[in-house]
């Protein structure tokens, strides 16, 4: 019997050890498992103030495009960009006014050489 109790001995002094061990490891990964947790905290936090600040910028540059288009909406002028192609309209007006000074112009030229070509022709029947 007496030579069983090393073997017992060294058994529950392994047993033990493993046990030691065991609680060890659970420790380590308890430890572990609340870091995981704090750090998740933490960058929830950080996403949460990230997407705050990302809101807080996006009113501010609404706010000053709002501003912008009510300037733009004053009356328009002669230096306005209010008015665009295919926008004017007393577009058809002033065409026909255009075409109406065309056809002046050309009578007047037209006048002119009918008067030249006459003062030509009575110079030279001398």
């Amino acid at each position: 019997m007496e030579a069983l109790q090393p073997q017992v001995a060294e058994r529950k002094l392994r047993e033990e050890t493993e046990k030691c061990r065991e609680e060890a490891f659970d420790v380590v990964h308890l430890q572990g498992a609340q870091v995981a947790q704090i750090l998740e905290v933490k960058k929830q936090e950080q996403a949460w103030g990230l997407c705050q600040a990302l809101e807080a910028t996006w009113a501010q540059q609404q706010a000053q495009d709002q501003a912008a288009e009510l300037e733009d909406q004053g009356p328009p002028g002669p230096a306005s960009l209010q008015c665009f192609k295919g926008e004017d309209p007393e577009v058809v007006v002033r065409r026909q006014e255009q075409q109406n000074e065309q056809h002046r112009v050309l009578d007047q030229q037209r006048e002119t050489q009918n008067q030249a070509q006459a003062e030509r022709d009575s110079i030279s029947d001398w």
